[in-house]
């Protein structure tokens, strides 16, 4: 079945996977990035990054140059070469725990944001974590409001009739036995997650009430 290979978080090695592997064999993909991170540089982009998207598994001082975010000009470098970017949120926050005025802060001002420093409207959202405890109808029902889809990260399938704010994804560990990651592949794991596309669903039919 066809595909959409996408990548979270901006790290730096996104461009490196694009560049090396990505570019010579024409395949485009889609890279959700969170703007307010890659405005940070240094220490205060390590603090972040330690606090929002490692959740305090890792310190500061652990991130080595390995683990920056890209800078502007490697993601529009991305974007030229034909794949597309996408928004990860202002900060990467859990956005079922902030308040509307938070979400607002978090959603509305990521896609100011990444609209600016990359000249063009941006259709994509993925919604940081991306498990069904890490959205809310709320969060929802604003992402629809300023951008066209939504990827989860909920195991299943893509299917016509799915609303384009419930797109589910599957994660594929590269590091894992290949018997296993074809389990993945074929939908081996889907039966374990009906009950949370059935509430993402539930949320993305909310929209607009």
């Amino acid at each position: 079945p066809p595909c959409l290979l996408s990548f979270d978080d901006g790290f730096v090695s996104n461009h490196t996977v694009a560049a090396e592997v990505l570019n010579a064999r024409n395949i485009k993909a889609l890279f959700f990035i969170p703007p307010g991170l890659v405005e940070m540089s240094g220490d205060q982009q390590r603090k972040a990054l330690a606090e929002n998207v490692f959740q305090g598994r890792i310190l500061p001082a652990q991130l080595g140059p390995e683990l920056r975010l890209m800078t502007w000009d490697e993601i529009n470098e991305l974007s030229r070469a034909g794949h597309a970017i996408g928004c990860h949120g202002q900060t990467h926050q859990r956005l079922s725990t902030l308040s509307s005025d938070m979400l607002e802060e978090e959603i509305g001002l990521a896609d100011s944001l990444l609209t600016d420093r990359l000249g063009q409207g941006c259709p994509w959202y993925a919604f940081a974590f991306g498990d069904i405890g890490s959205i809310s109808d709320a969060a929802l029902g604003k992402i629809a409001s300023l951008f066209n889809l939504c990827r989860s990260g909920v195991r299943g399938a893509n299917r016509p009739g799915i609303s384009p704010f419930a797109l589910r994804a599957d994660h594929l560990p590269l590091d894992a036995p290949f018997a296993y990651q074809k389990l993945i592949v074929e939908g081996g794991l889907d039966p374990r997650y009906g009950n949370q596309r059935h509430r993402l669903d539930e949320y993305a039919a909310s929209i607009g009430e």
